[in-house]
């Protein structure tokens, strides 16, 4: 498992702000804080709700909110669907689900993220 914090430009459909983006690749899915959601966006209702599990297996949260994000990664717009969660530890969680949508890779070592272009070819 390894993890990056970064401060990211973030946009939804009623505002912007500068976050903090915890790039989690243990996390399956991606999240943001409720208090945030509510700042940058409308949110919907999810098909479902959904649980999570934490990591050590101890019980985890329930999320059945949803919010559509566009995030700045380095000048790159990256807009994608997360699951919103009122007690959420970080502002926002990027998860595995979205780094394996934009191909996005960690250097852990020099605290970097990058996008392979290729992933960025046939975006809207």
């Amino acid at each position: 498992m390894g993890i990056i914090v970064k401060e990211h430009g973030v946009t939804g459909n009623r505002g912007s702000d500068t976050v903090r983006v915890l790039y989690d690749t243990g996390a399956g899915s991606s999240f943001v804080r409720r208090d945030i959601a509510d700042i940058l966006g409308d949110t919907a209702t999810a098909a479902r709700p959904m649980r999570f599990m934490m990591a050590d297996g101890q019980e985890g949260f329930t999320a059945d909110r949803i919010i559509s994000l566009d995030i700045d990664v380095d000048g790159t717009s990256l807009m994608y669907p997360f699951y919103v969660v009122e007690d959420l530890a970080e502002e926002l969680i990027i998860g595995a689900d979205m780094m394996q949508k934009w191909k996005i890779t960690l250097d852990l070592d020099n605290e970097a993220v990058s996008i392979d272009p290729r992933a960025l070819y046939l975006r809207a």
